[in-house]
């Protein structure tokens, strides 16, 4: 039993831990992109794989978003200049939101009896 106010903050928590999953067209599929590049399909294959090995070993809804990210596509749109590197002050916040994605990801978000 939470207050509401921590029922509010969990669930952006976990909201924030979805989006920056690393597959995709989500925010985390970005960044994954602007890391590894062309390998970043590759990468959100894998992940896909770790979202159906969480579903039978902890939570069933990671086969939905499995699932639901694989329809939306585990592709990127080319960016202008693939060849430029990132500068530090980039690589910095990559580092940030990859941090923030393992601080809030839950492998068991809701508890099923």
């Amino acid at each position: 039993m939470l207050h509401p106010i921590a029922f509010s903050g969990w669930l952006g928590m976990f909201i924030t831990a979805m989006n920056l999953l690393p597959m995709g067209q989500l925010d985390g599929g970005h960044i994954i992109y602007a890391i590894l590049g062309r390998r970043h399909r590759a990468f959100s294959f894998v992940m896909a794989g770790v979202l159906i090995i969480l579903g039978l070993t902890s939570w069933p809804g990671w086969f939905i978003w499995a699932v639901l990210i694989s329809v939306i596509g585990m592709w990127h749109p080319p960016v202008g200049d693939q060849h430029a590197p990132l500068d530090a002050g980039r690589k910095l916040v990559c580092l940030a939101a990859i941090i923030v994605f393992i601080l809030t990801f839950m492998p068991t978000p809701f508890y099923i009896i």
